[in-house]
């Protein structure tokens, strides 16, 4: 009966450690994943609270009723269109590079059926990568391939100051672009552009721009990403 006891003893104490180890283990879990949540949470203040972005507003944040903006020097389609579509934007800002994944195939078709005229000035916001690459896309125009490159770096865009703009990197992309990389190395090293992309960077803070993407529609501030559907009920049909 003895042996039976100090069985039933063991088995118990067994059975408790078990319970115990079990127990700190969903503890253990509980505060981790806690601990994600209120880091995630955090790091979404952090970026709403910065300025690089800002969320999607159907109505303008601002008229500028009778201001005459600029198109600058980079425009596609007819500057006499009837609607005026201005960018301000940063070729590392993932905004800006989501409004160009789901939007910019709408922003063409109104060019190209001679509805809008969409211009992209330059608004380095977010790091050195940001001038660089601007300045990259301004170099590619010298060799008439603004746009391609334009649209080249936001279709491999990367994280935001990971690198994926550096120097070396625009300079092989020029090359993946076919374009003459004596010219365009020579371009860029010497920093033709920079001054236009920072005097571009000030006329958007002039008018109020504080985030990108940011655009301005027929005289109208509309500030963070735009979808299909809000292009299409801006510019009508």
């Amino acid at each position: 009966m003895k042996d039976y006891t100090w069985i039933a003893i063991i088995v118990s104490a067994v059975l408790i450690s078990i319970a115990i180890i079990y127990s700190a283990s969903v503890v253990s879990n509980s505060v981790l994943i806690s601990g994600q949540v209120n880091s995630n949470q955090n790091l979404i203040a952090t970026q709403n609270s910065n300025n690089n972005t800002a969320n999607s507003k159907i109505n303008p944040t601002k008229t500028n009723s009778g201001l005459n903006i600029s198109l600058g020097s980079d425009y596609i389609g007819n500057s006499t269109a009837p609607n005026q579509v201005i960018e301000f934007a940063d070729y590392q800002c993932v905004y800006c590079g989501l409004f160009y994944n789901e939007s910019n195939q709408v922003i063409m078709n109104y060019v190209n059926s001679g509805k809008a005229v969409f211009a992209f000035r330059d608004f380095v916001l977010i790091g050195p990568d940001s001038l660089s690459a601007a300045e990259a896309a301004r170099c590619a125009g010298d060799q008439g391939e603004y746009w391609q490159y334009h649209d080249y770096l936001y279709s491999h865009q990367g994280g935001e100051n990971s690198g994926w703009a550096s120097i070396p990197n625009l300079e092989s992309f020029a090359v993946k672009l076919g374009l003459n990389s004596t010219l365009f190395n020579s371009c860029l090293e010497n920093n033709k552009y920079k001054n236009a992309v920072l005097n571009d960077t000030q006329t958007g803070r002039n008018l109020g721009v504080q985030g990108t993407p940011t655009f301005f529609i027929n005289g109208k501030m509309y500030v963070g990403v735009l979808t299909p559907s809000q292009l299409e009920s801006i510019l009508g049909s």
